[in-house]
């Protein structure tokens, strides 16, 4: 026990240092944190993902619903609104393009049915916004590109889900697939998630603000969150959409906002007043955020096994995650506002395509069902996760370095070119370079402070 307590403290530690070099050399602290689960896992054998028993599964869902309701806050409606007309066809376009290839490679390389090779291309047709937010965050990229990759990564995901369980549930009743009923339930599912987001969000910010030992629990809006995620999965919606909306509506409340109840003219109304999330709350969520992404990825790169890469398997793992960057260039290339976007954040957007915590989770659907091909599906994908991550964190690597700056040139002239380098920006010259600006003076003010 004491050497697993000691453990968990070098991990913390670990983990900081290397988002430190992140921050200074580029190499993402996500692709490290999967090595080092490599290495203390299946290569020296001091610990191994039997260990965890059904943490690791646990760990996997909360650190989806933790990253998305973190990001939420963060998002503002204005800069939402601005790039919803561009986000939706780009990531509907890029996933479906994802997908049609992800299918196709799967069949050629596994010698899969169409339909198991279909529900491959589903589940792993989503960018993984496990991987994507803290990237983008770390990346400082423009406003507008950030909010478009990261609403893709987020409503991917939703329809990849509704994909895979429907095709996979269609597949083990002997029954054909229903197109139309896959599209209208990942409406349905997108809408109501969205509206139980925006009640609850609503809901909580009145309770929030009424009951003075909440405001003193920093964990406590974050559990609430939790609860919209569990109670939206229970009705078989997305919980990951609930838990975005929930995080978006505590977020963009405004300031000193009092709600009035009832009718004022017969001296029966009551006033509300609505809370926010403070600073405080907010710097403990980003915390949870970085300490429960570092443990994924280190289980992550605890589940690959290096003998398993030589093998036909780990090949077409390999095709898997190329096949992705395929499609993405003529959907980056029409798809982002070229007066608005530097060739930079669009080499980054062709880049970001990684697959990741939703694939992982999706590919144990068949084998559950007991589906033929099924568990050959879900080790491939295992696999495919790991080298998906590791290709992006290259390319990403790359393209801060400037590496891709000729090809950029080449494929992207139209797109507005950036002066320089974020690499070659010294401290005192940070001020120029164009950071997201999706939060406002507003965040800084606890509930508290704005009565």
């Amino acid at each position: 026990m004491a050497t697993a307590i000691l453990g968990a403290g070098l991990f913390v530690f670990t983990a900081h240092l290397l988002e430190a070099v992140f921050e200074k050399t580029r190499i993402p602290d996500i692709l490290l944190l999967m090595v080092l689960g490599l290495m203390v896992g299946p290569v020296l054998g001091l610990l191994e993902s039997e260990d965890f028993g059904k943490v690791g599964s646990f760990l996997s869902v909360l650190t989806l619903l933790v990253i998305l309701f973190e990001s939420g806050l963060s998002l503002r409606v204005k800069a939402l609104v601005e790039s919803a007309g561009r986000a939706a066809p780009f990531s509907i376009i890029s996933m479906l393009l994802a997908i049609a290839g992800l299918a196709g490679a799967t069949h050629l390389t596994l010698g899969l049915d169409p339909m198991m090779s279909l529900l491959g291309g589903f589940i792993m047709g989503g960018t993984s916004s496990a991987v994507v937010i803290p990237m983008l965050k770390a990346l400082k990229s423009g406003e507008e590109t950030t909010t478009v990759l990261m609403l893709e990564s987020t409503v991917t995901d939703v329809f990849c889900i509704i994909g895979t369980v429907g095709i996979a549930t269609s597949l083990a009743a002997g029954e054909g697939l229903a197109a139309t009923g896959l599209l209208g339930g990942a409406t349905f599912s997108l809408l109501v998630a969205s509206g139980m987001g925006v009640l609850f969000g609503g809901v909580w910010a009145v309770l929030h603000a009424r009951v003075e030992r909440l405001q003193n629990n920093l964990f406590s809006t974050l559990a609430f969150a939790m609860v919209v995620y569990g109670l939206a999965e229970e009705l078989q919606i997305s919980g990951a959409i609930a838990a975005l909306s929930f995080g978006i509506t505590l977020g963009n409340l405004p300031k000193g906002l009092i709600l009035t109840v009832g009718h004022k003219e017969n001296g029966d109304s009551v006033k509300l007043t609505v809370g926010q999330v403070s600073l405080e709350e907010r710097k403990v969520y980003a915390e949870t955020v970085f300490l429960l992404k570092a443990a994924f990825f280190f289980y992550l790169g605890m589940q690959v096994h290096p003998g398993n890469f030589f093998s036909m398997n780990g090949i077409a793992a390999l095709v898997l995650a190329a096949v992705p960057f395929i499609p993405r260039y003529p959907v980056v290339r029409f798809g982002l506002d070229k007066a608005t976007t530097t060739r930079r954040e669009a080499l980054l957007a062709t880049m970001l395509v990684p697959r990741g915590l939703a694939a992982a989770v999706l590919a144990q659907i068949p084998v559950a069902m007991g589906l033929p091909g099924g568990e050959m599906l879900a080790e491939t994908v295992a696999m495919m996760v790991f080298l998906s991550i590791t290709l992006v964190s290259a390319t990403v690597f790359m393209v801060e370095r400037g590496v891709l700056d000729g090809p950029g040139a080449m494929l992207f002239g139209p797109f507005a070119e950036a002066t320089t380098p974020v690499q070659d920006i010294k401290p005192s010259e940070e001020k120029t370079v164009p950071l997201p600006d999706l939060t406002d003076d507003a965040e800084a003010v606890g509930p508290e402070e704005s009565a």
